[in-house]
């Protein structure tokens, strides 16, 4: 159960990151006047769900560091938000993937797998 906390984490900030990027993407957020960035941010459903997202990653965070030592959080989490958000990239916002980086996410795959080895 405990090492179960670190994909979670990861996946829930991937996916709330992913809100937020769709929110920067589709809406001008950060044109106009402050009061008119902070109306659109308040009022974007997006912003709402990846902050919430976040938050919920940060606990599921907090809890692995509880459980876990920080190297093995930190490392194996960090290792998979890169693949995951690579993935997220690939197919959500049509991003190109390049050959060089799928030998780097098969490196970190590799990497995350050997750091998670007790």
């Amino acid at each position: 159960m405990n090492y179960l906390l670190i994909p979670i984490t990861a996946l829930l900030l991937v996916t709330g990151q992913s809100f937020w990027n769709k929110s920067m993407k589709l809406n001008d957020i950060f044109s106009g006047s402050l009061l008119d960035v902070a109306k659109r941010i308040l009022s974007s459903p997006d912003i709402w769900i990846g902050g919430t997202l976040y938050l919920l990653a940060t606990i599921f965070y907090l809890l692995s560091l509880s459980k876990n030592n920080f190297f093995i959080v930190q490392s194996t989490m960090t290792g998979l938000a890169l693949i995951l958000s690579t993935i997220v990239a690939s197919i959500f916002f049509n991003e190109k993937i390049l050959p060089i980086n799928i030998v780097g996410i098969i490196i970190i795959f590799i990497g995350a797998s050997m750091v998670a080895q007790k």
